[in-house]
């Protein structure tokens, strides 16, 4: 089945889709798109009428759609500086992972991680500097005197200092009004040039003026006597204009179509149609009943 979108702009934008499909843009390019079961996120360069091919093929790579990507199977933008990617219950374990390249604004940050802890902090940041020191948040160094934050904002858990989510800056530590997350949850940054908006699923946390509009982005974490469990999943950092289009784009052809007693026509079948076909037949050869057959699905 064929589908398709009208007046795309340029930019990533993200369809709410529940299948894998061939993207190509309205001359018939291919264009870079990436599944991630839940979204198709699609790269457009160019204004475009876009359409979607079904297909049960996996497709493309992440890392021609997304500025930055990492997941268990894609690592090679992030540098592992600590640990891994994960704490299973472990004392004195440490996760620290930041990019191999700055991000200038605008850009769309979405975190995927997994928080389960008493006293322990985990951090993610963005537009920060390379190089990790110490915090002191509310009288206190956060994670206690290890080197986990990176100058420029952050958003922080330690239910040791706050049972609130906690944002940093390089000067300030502030409670936020949303709870700690106990187990997955999705943490969206929209970084603009005058603006940063930020969400912890789905809910509003804080909306600060940056001063700086290029960083590192990071995420870190660590345990001591007490144990926790955090483990990132997924960290996509989308540029330029991002649309998420939640409608399913409109059916606008056929792949194929099988008629079975209709008419004239007792039994037949036609793939791999496109989206422009031609008809050829004597008269009375069926050409009228099987545009029929089209319009009637």
């Amino acid at each position: 089945m064929i589908y398709r979108l009208r007046n795309v702009k340029e930019g990533t934008i993200a369809l709410t889709f529940d299948k894998v499909v061939d993207v190509y843009d309205d001359e018939g390019n291919p264009l870079n798109s990436w599944f991630d079961g839940e979204k198709l996120y699609v790269r457009v360069d160019k204004r475009t009428d876009l359409f979607l091919i079904e297909t049960d093929n996996p497709i493309n790579d992440p890392y021609e759609v997304f500025e930055l990507y990492y997941d268990s199977s894609h690592k090679n933008q992030f540098e592992l500086l600590d640990g891994s990617d994960s704490i299973e219950n472990s004392k004195n374990t440490i996760i620290r992972i930041i990019s191999k390249k700055e991000v200038e604004a605008p850009f769309t940050m979405e975190v995927e991680a997994y928080y389960e802890g008493e006293a322990d902090n985990q951090i993610i940041g963005f537009l920060s500097e390379r190089n990790f020191s110490t915090h002191v948040c509310h009288g206190k160094f956060l994670g206690g005197y290890g080197d986990y934050y990176a100058k420029g904002y952050a958003v922080a858990f330690n239910p040791n200092y706050s049972k609130k989510v906690l944002f940093l800056t390089e000067n300030d530590c502030v409670n936020t009004n949303i709870d700690i997350p106990r187990g997955n949850y999705k943490l969206t940054i929209y970084v603009e040039k005058d603006k940063t908006t930020l969400t912890i699923n789905g809910q509003p946390l804080i909306s600060p003026i940056p001063n700086k509009t290029s960083g590192y982005i990071y995420f870190s974490g660590n345990t001591g006597e007490l144990t926790s469990k955090q483990k990132l999943i997924r960290i996509k950092v989308i540029k330029d204009l991002v649309d998420y289009i939640t409608e399913k784009p409109r059916h606008v052809g056929f792949s194929n179509i099988k008629l079975k007693n209709f008419k004239g026509i007792s039994e037949g079948e036609l793939s791999n149609l496109d989206l422009c076909n031609v008809i050829l037949g004597s008269n009375n050869a069926g050409k009228t009943t099987l545009l029929e057959g089209f319009g009637s699905h």
